[in-house]
């Protein structure tokens, strides 16, 4: 198989908990509509391979929306997959070997009469290598319901609390895989490269606490700082969020637009 490039920046239309959704598409066309409205009734956003632009090639493509999601949903049937003429693995595979350790929630249809064989191993490799364990389904409408209660349990139990713990009486943050909350861009980016390499050089430098872009209205200082925080969000451990202070009147507002931004608690005192 082939190494793991750099994704190409492709944010998907949404700034919520973002559902990646693998599964072949054809066989299971239907069921993967029952998984979005699934995930759309939890008011989290799927990310679905064909909802994608074709600028990309696809492997860019997929891998890049799955890199900005927080959850890997799997659906698995009967076929395996196209393997690319470079890949030793289909698509359907290189997904679910780039998923990382984010929660995951894999089901398979059944009954399955004519699975196939690359298939077969594949979900033989994930469950002895990964001991990750799947549900069984049979109807689109049953795969729908298992969606909606799982997420919504997956929600409580790793996003709200940590991984395996009861909640904690002085726990006031939101425990959550790192996130990339930026406004989605909706015009290209061009030029400007020469800047954003030393302004993202100087984020991820460790004596770095605070940096600020001056200039006058209009000349792109925000573009220009939304597109290096996205550049460098992965290299920090909860990511990037914006916070928006046009709205904010006075500067004691400030502490409290930014925890509410980042998902800081108010618990008085603390």
């Amino acid at each position: 198989m082939l190494p793991v490039e750099p994704a190409p920046l492709i944010l998907t239309p949404d700034q919520r908990v973002r559902v990646f959704v693998s599964s072949t598409m054809l066989e299971l066309a239907e069921e993967r509509a029952a998984v979005r409205r699934a995930i759309e009734r939890l008011h989290l956003s799927p990310v679905l391979f064909e909802l994608g632009a074709r600028a990309h090639p696809p492997r860019s493509l997929y891998l890049s929306y799955l890199e900005q999601s927080h959850v890997f949903l799997g659906i698995y049937w009967q076929r395996y997959g196209w393997v690319a003429p470079d890949m030793d693995v289909s698509g359907l595979e290189d997904e679910w070997l780039l998923s990382g350790d984010r929660p995951k929630l894999l089901y398979v249809k059944e009954p399955s009469l004519d699975r196939e064989p690359r298939l077969t191993e594949m979900l033989d490799g994930i469950i002895h290598d990964a001991e990750v364990a799947f549900k069984p389904f049979r109807t689109a409408e049953e795969l729908e319901q298992l969606v909606t209660d799982d997420l919504a349990q997956l929600l409580s139990e790793h996003f709200i609390v940590a991984a395996g713990t009861a909640p904690r009486a002085r726990s006031y943050r939101t425990e959550s895989p790192a996130r990339i909350l930026l406004p989605v861009e909706t015009t290209s980016f061009v030029g400007r490269d020469d800047d954003l390499e030393e302004l993202c050089a100087v984020l991820t430098d460790d004596d770095t606490r605070v940096v600020t872009l001056t200039g006058p209205g209009g000349v792109g200082k925000t573009r220009l700082a939304m597109r290096a925080a996205a550049h460098v969000a992965g290299k920090f451990d909860e990511g990037a969020v914006f916070v928006g202070l046009s709205a904010v009147a006075d500067a004691t507002s400030v502490p409290g637009a930014i925890a509410e931004a980042v998902g800081v608690r108010d618990v008085g005192a603390e």
